[in-house]
């Protein structure tokens, strides 16, 4: 078989690995919130792309979804991404914190200039609790894939910003920022959870997993000395 299946587990398991085997370099040159976004930006996409049912289309027909069809063929998993996707994110497997640290979430009254000029940010609004899973990630899906990534703190960045649109229909930006450490922590969350969902036997081949192992076992090893 020529075709590579697993895009929603194998895929990301291997983006934690890279994450794994160069944080280290990537932190003695100053590299590592590179390095995470780099990782974060395909293993966030991709499965979030896949699993998601088709949405109706703003004349009311119907959407065909991703080509692949991986939310209909790996039903499993797909139901497992809804049940978390249905959670509140505050106290849930991607941020088990009941308080937001230091998440905030608001609408931005104007997007001109630099973010240290932008109204919202002078005090910026917690995460709401009642703030779904799904929000957050389709939040940061669409600042990823469009490229609204914005930071704050100079040569040492102490916050990421992530900007998109709830509707595509209105002029109108929200943001979703975080620490590094913070949304590191969300984004290693999200990839332990994509390792365990349930595919069909046959999808990821058994290389794979033992690859990871392997790898898994060479950092292990590598940071013990």
């Amino acid at each position: 078989m020529s075709e590579y299946r697993d895009l929603v587990s194998d895929f990301p398991t291997r983006c934690d690995s890279l994450l794994h085997l160069f944080e280290k370099q990537a932190r003695r040159q100053r590299l590592e919130i590179t390095l995470m976004l780099c990782i974060a930006a395909p293993s966030i996409i991709v499965p979030f792309e896949r699993l998601q049912s088709p949405k109706p289309r703003p004349d009311g027909s119907k959407s065909l979804g991703h080509p692949s069809r991986d939310w209909t063929r790996f039903l499993q998993a797909k139901s497992a991404f809804d049940n978390l996707c249905a959670q509140r994110f505050l106290g849930s497997p991607l941020w088990p914190n009941a308080t937001a640290g230091s998440w905030h979430f608001d609408e931005l009254s104007d997007v001109s200039g630099d973010p240290d000029g932008w109204r919202e940010l002078r005090t910026p609004k917690p995460l709401g609790r009642n703030r779904t899973i799904n929000r957050v990630l389709k939040h940061v899906r669409n600042a990823l894939a469009h490229g609204n990534i914005f930071t704050r703190g100079g040569d040492e960045i102490t916050q990421l910003l992530f900007v998109s649109k709830p509707d595509q229909n209105i002029e109108k930006f929200w943001f979703l920022a975080a620490s590094p450490d913070d949304f590191r922590i969300f984004l290693k969350n999200w990839l332990d959870f994509l390792r365990t969902v349930n595919l069909p036997t046959g999808v990821v081949p058994e290389s794979s997993a033992a690859w990871f192992l392997d790898q898994e076992t060479s950092v292990s090893a590598t940071e013990a000395h």
